[in-house]
């Protein structure tokens, strides 16, 4: 008996194993044979639902994530996993259903109201976005996703300088995120100070050389301050990777075309 017990937990945490790696096909593999072994094992049925969502199968996520509920229906991490699959289908108003229910259930997760705070960006309630990235950043404080989200939401309510002091934490938590440094550059051209917006997205360039974007935004914050020659080199970078926009600027702006 207590091989056999051995056995299905291997099995599971193969399973978790492979769903941490993104290794989703074989997840679901371990988590099947696990079922297999233990037809009521709950938990078993609320990973293979998680990992389906990501494979895109989302009739089978929901049916997996259903038998969960109905075998365990105090464990809110089933809807939880439920709102992951709604927003992969990017069905916001489900995923904000979902998430709802299991912060109800246990309110103390940082995790739910972060997905929750992104499904609501979705909508454009970003307001509400804001209130509960704040409710996650008041549960882990030191999460630089959280903080890094809340900084680009109140970006993109015009919040700018709250932003900029979101990510000035972020960068003393992880002064290597290209992405952090990118969305304040963006803070900054929202308040017009374009030498700083420069030295964030160079910041950005120098940690991700590839970052094209960071390059087009670098370019349009060059051509704030009069700076064409220095705008177009940015612009014939960011060209070189392909990024359309930059594309476009130069030919109308510096009248070049890559080859």
């Amino acid at each position: 008996m207590s091989s056999c017990l051995y056995s299905q937990t291997s099995l599971y945490d193969k399973g978790i194993e492979e769903y941490k790696k993104g290794n989703f096909r074989v997840a679901v593999t371990h988590f099947t044979e696990q079922i297999k072994l233990d037809s009521v094992a709950a938990n078993s049925y609320m990973m293979r639902g998680a990992t389906k969502g990501y494979l895109r199968d989302f009739d089978g996520a929901t049916a997996d994530l259903e038998k969960a509920l109905k075998l365990d229906p105090k464990n809110e991490k089933s809807y939880y996993y439920l709102g992951r699959v709604s927003t992969i289908k990017n069905d916001p108003e489900s995923a904000i259903r979902y998430y709802t229910k299991a912060i109800m259930m246990n309110p103390k997760v940082a995790d739910y109201y972060d997905d929750r705070a992104i499904s609501k960006t979705q909508l454009k309630e970003l307001k509400g976005a804001i209130d509960d990235e704040n409710i996650a950043i008041s549960l882990d404080s030191t999460n630089i996703n959280y903080l890094s989200n809340r900084g680009f939401f109140l970006c993109q309510y015009g919040k700018y300088d709250l932003a900029i002091e979101n990510f000035k934490k972020c960068i003393k938590i992880n002064n290597n995120d290209a992405t952090v440094y990118a969305n304040m550059g963006h803070a900054y051209t929202g308040i017009r100070k374009y030498d700083d917006a420069i030295k964030c997205y160079s910041r950005a360039i120098e940690i991700t050389p590839t970052a094209m974007d960071a390059y087009f935004y670098r370019g349009n914050a060059y051509l704030q301050i009069n700076n064409k020659d220095k705008a177009c080199e940015s612009y014939t970078k960011s060209a070189e990777f392909g990024f359309d926009p930059a594309i476009v600027a130069l030919e109308k702006i510096c009248g070049k075309k890559i080859k």
